[in-house]
């Protein structure tokens, strides 16, 4: 199956999906359209190609093949632990999450759960998820588990939260009715459904999405959900994904290990004329974080660094670099974390960067 002849596929799985062929695996598309090509009656991947964009039917199923996601409940557990301490400092109820990439449930479910466990009822919760697999969907309604996606759960939970399914061979697990009824699941892109389901929220889940994403869809995903995050919000990305968040829209977050993420809202600047404003107009707060001088997150970089929080300490560095792109100390740190954490190409860019700065000092 030659490259060229899958173009105009990857062409429209782009528009359509955001979604970048080759960021989906090097034969993913191809082993797909192999698998959808006797089945939707086409002789030809030419044939395809012309056939797909007028079906919509055909466009589910080659997704599917596309998007076949695997997780686990309770992944990457930091995320929850920054959700719990959310919910300590902001009292405001119904508690908003939202799940961008769901998946089979496993994420939304772990975040009912979690809330749970940290004396949340479920009446103050408010939890919705989105995935484009409504395959994927169906298995998350059904609330069925097997081992591999209850690996991440302590026996004490399994048991408070789910029942174990009668008459399985191997070992399934159904998630109580409680816990099934508090999500809702929304079938399609996350550009469409974000649309449809403006917020505000209090929370937003995207992890391991973006890095699959072309990078304007990328860019105008993580703009549709700074417009759609509480003041007080807070995004959770995967820690491979920190480096793809706008600094311009989202600071770090102290203690969030690099991967939580809270929006900056624009400053509005009035003309000069303008009429006062009243003083009874509430004006959004800004995170502290977005209002900090270069030399204040360089100085953050290198205590987080000395502490051994090489994650918080790099995100530190970034944000300095972005207020200061010239700031050759935080070049250099940010050189030695990226090195530590095993990020070798973002060393690289950095180190690169450093050397232009030093061939125009030399000048």
């Amino acid at each position: 199956m030659a490259g060229s002849d899958l173009e105009p596929l990857s062409l429209w799985l782009l528009q359509s999906t955001g979604l970048r062929a080759d960021r989906l695996g090097s034969s993913r598309l191809a082993r797909a359209v192999k698998q959808r090509l006797i089945p939707s009656g086409c002789t030809s991947i030419r044939h395809y190609a012309q056939r797909l964009p007028h079906d919509r039917p055909e466009q589910q199923k080659l997704i599917e093949h596309l998007v076949v996601g695997e997780s686990w409940f309770l992944r990457e557990p930091r995320s929850f632990e920054q959700l719990h301490q959310l919910t300590v400092r902001l009292r405001q109820r119904p508690l908003r999450v939202l799940s961008c990439g769901c998946s089979s449930g496993e994420e939304p479910y772990s975040v009912v759960i979690a809330l749970l466990e940290a004396g949340i009822p479920l009446a103050q919760l408010q939890v919705e998820a989105i995935d484009i697999s409504a395959v994927a969907l169906a298995k998350a309604a059904e609330g069925l588990y097997g081992a591999h996606a209850l690996r991440g759960l302590e026996p004490g939970l399994l048991e408070r939260h789910f029942q174990r399914e009668p008459g399985r061979s191997t070992r399934h697990w159904r998630l109580r009715p409680q816990i099934r009824a508090a999500v809702r699941f929304h079938q399609g892109t996350l550009q469409q459904q974000l649309v449809q389901l403006p917020g505000p929220w209090h929370v937003v889940f995207c992890r391991n999405v973006m890095l699959y994403l072309e990078d304007q869809a990328r860019l105008d995903l993580l703009m549709a959900i700074a417009a759609r995050l509480e003041p007080q919000g807070m995004l959770l990305v995967a820690a491979a994904e920190a480096p793809m968040v706008p600094l311009d829209r989202f600071c770090s977050l102290p203690g969030g290990h690099g991967s939580a993420f809270a929006p900056i809202r624009p400053i509005a600047v009035e003309p000069a004329d303008a009429a006062p404003r009243p003083v009874d107009r509430p004006v959004l707060p800004t995170p502290a974080c977005a209002i900090l001088e270069p030399a204040d997150h360089l100085v953050e970089a290198r205590r987080l660094s000395q502490g051994g929080q090489a994650e918080e300490a790099l995100a530190a560095a970034r944000r300095c670099l972005y207020l200061d792109p010239g700031c050759h100390e935080a070049l250099e740190l940010a050189v030695d974390l990226a090195v530590a954490l095993g990020r070798l190409q973002e060393a690289e860019r950095q180190i690169r960067r450093l050397e232009r700065l030093r061939q125009r000092r030399q000048r």
